[in-house]
């Protein structure tokens, strides 16, 4: 993700809808509706620090990280150019996103063995 020549981001996962589509070039140049970390040793804190402030700054307006030791996902929403913590999944807890209408899922079935 491009934000300008300074913020150059490369998440996980991203989800970009069809209003936001005119953001993809031979990069994405601009903020995705859904951006997903997967946590790992020495990048959560800037997951949860500089990116996150970045993120919701440009326009992110939905983020997750998913912290794959804890089994656990922190759901962070867009409120006026921050992202807001909204709530923490863990156990069999059922994720709904905010952007994506319809899209949930079981939080055990991404921790599957």
């Amino acid at each position: 993700m491009h934000f300008n020549k300074d913020n150059i981001y490369q998440p996980d996962l991203l989800f970009i809808s069809n209003e936001r589509k005119h953001i993809l070039k031979d990069y994405v140049f601009g903020a995705p509706d859904l951006v997903v970390e997967i946590a790992s040793p020495g990048r959560k804190d800037k997951d949860e620090g500089e990116n996150m402030e970045v993120y919701g700054q440009y326009g992110v307006l939905e983020y997750w990280i998913i912290d794959t030791w804890d089994k656990t996902l922190s759901k962070y929403v867009n409120q006026d150019g921050k992202l807001a913590l909204i709530e923490n999944f863990s156990g069999s807890d059922n994720v709904k996103s905010s952007v994506l209408e319809g899209f949930s899922f079981g939080l055990e079935e991404v921790f599957e063995e």
